[in-house]
């Protein structure tokens, strides 16, 4: 949970796995890979916040290749083809035309293929950097890692063209990489109208008698430098994704407060050959990453919440639910802890009879 001044309100993370696959992995791969993959993952929640990074797809790739060549306005159809191949989204007939806020809310890969192969890759990059992807965000505690934001300078002629890397960069798969953090500072940037802030731990530094000593102050690390329409356009699409019939957390909406946010898939590489394992727990390690980060209210956010649920499958059923609880409980906090409005006295009132 990451407050607007750059304050992390809470950092939790879990390491969950099923006995009967850790049973499987130590019994048939000898445990080495696993330790491997604990040391990698497993950390201060903190640390793991900084230092956890996966393949993302959420507004954060596909809205940033919008900012960086499409106007809010314009529209993709339903199909993309590039080469001898035709691409459509998940729904079996397509989405139809789309502009930039209902293409969000429906998380249509076909826009963004189209709008990849007009920005071209170092375009995504660039827009990708300035929003705080491919390198720490700061943080006080260190150790953080910088993700991956591939551009035409990094890429190799092995893996794939330029053209085609831009395509899978703009749905934010291919090499790209990324850190929960990161996701935090650029939803609050988009929430806050462009600023990027520096994440903090440490409100301040009290005596033992209650003096403060020191007081750790917002910092505003960089203006995005971004059209306020863009940045509005990019608002109204999140907002769609939880409010509006058809959005891919509309499940997640909430009663009491307007949150928006958008779902993500991460689709991750696949065990090789060599792990042995049976095909049930091979399948649990190659099951997509969820994702959602949300801001809170819509209208005049205050809080930013992002969810990765590792192997967890799709954003809108395994991370967006997660999210809500935790904006809700938030608020409901927030509510128990402020003192009711002072009550004014009853104007004193006199009669006259004559």
């Amino acid at each position: 949970m990451f407050e607007f001044s750059g304050q992390i309100l809470d950092c939790d993370g879990h390491l969950y796995m099923e006995p009967d696959v850790m049973a499987e992995i130590v019994g048939e791969a000898g445990g080495g890979w696993i330790i491997d993959y604990l040391r990698e993952y497993v950390g201060s929640d903190a640390d793991l916040a900084a230092r956890d990074q996966a393949r993302v797809d959420t507004w954060t790739i596909k809205g940033i290749s919008a900012l960086g060549s499409f106007s809010p306005r314009d529209r993709v159809d339903v199909f993309y083809t590039m080469g001898n191949h035709r691409w459509r989204c998940d729904k079996p007939q397509g989405h139809g035309s789309l502009d930039l806020k209902h293409a969000l809310a429906q998380s249509c890969d076909v826009f963004y293929y189209s709008v990849g192969d007009r920005a071209g890759l170092d375009v995504i990059a660039e827009m990708a950097r300035r929003f705080g992807y491919g390198a720490p965000t700061g943080l006080d505690l260190g150790r953080e890692i910088p993700g991956i934001i591939p551009d035409s300078k990094t890429i190799t002629p092995e893996s794939g063209s330029a053209r085609a890397h831009a395509i899978n960069a703009a749905i934010g798969q291919g090499e790209i990489n990324v850190t929960p953090l990161q996701q935090a500072v650029a939803y609050a940037a988009v929430a806050n109208g462009g600023d990027i802030v520096l994440p903090q731990i440490v409100l301040r530094i009290e005596a033992p008698d209650g003096k403060v000593i020191r007081e750790f102050q917002p910092q505003i690390l960089r203006k995005l430098g971004l059209k306020d329409s863009s940045l509005a356009a990019v608002r109204a699409g999140l907002d769609a994704v939880v409010n509006e019939p058809g959005g891919t957390a509309w499940r997640s909406r909430l009663q009491d407060v307007h949150m928006a946010g958008k779902t993500g898939t991460a689709q991750v590489m696949k065990l090789g050959k060599q792990q042995k394992l049976d095909p049930t727990t091979q399948a649990y390690f190659s099951r997509d990453h969820a994702w959602f980060a949300a801001f809170a209210p819509a209208a005049d956010p205050e809080v930013v919440v992002v969810v990765l649920n590792e192997h967890g499958g799709w954003g809108a059923e395994a991370a967006a639910p997660a999210a809500a609880k935790v904006v809700s409980a938030y608020f409901k906090i927030k509510r128990e802890e402020t003192p009711p409005p002072a009550v004014a006295p009853p104007l004193a009132t006199s009669s006259v009879v004559q």
